[in-house]
């Protein structure tokens, strides 16, 4: 899907892919890729990509989990360091 964040240059947009994967009975895993994310924002401001990752974390996923009920952690939080941006976590 194409997403793009209100500070963004006009008409720019980052690509973004959801993957859900179901692990074991009630344990779903969620990797999301975005590209495309701009070096800086139309205000220049810099570390747009770790915005926009730590966004995800605690804007999105971290709410759907307190939603449903789950902890939701990171892979970060599993003391995996991914060598591209990518976010990625389980529900559990």
């Amino acid at each position: 899907m194409e997403w793009r964040r209100r500070e963004w240059e006009e008409g720019l947009f980052s690509t973004v892919t959801m993957t859900l994967t179901e692990m074991e009975p009630a344990v779903t895993e969620i990797h999301l890729e975005q590209s495309g994310i701009p070096k800086c924002d139309r205000y220049n401001n810099v570390g747009v990509e770790e915005s926009v990752r730590q966004g995800w974390i605690d804007m999105i996923f971290r709410k759907i989990g307190m939603m449903l009920g789950y902890t939701f952690q990171t892979e970060e939080e599993f003391e995996y360091s991914p060598a591209s941006f990518q976010s990625s976590g389980r529900l559990e």
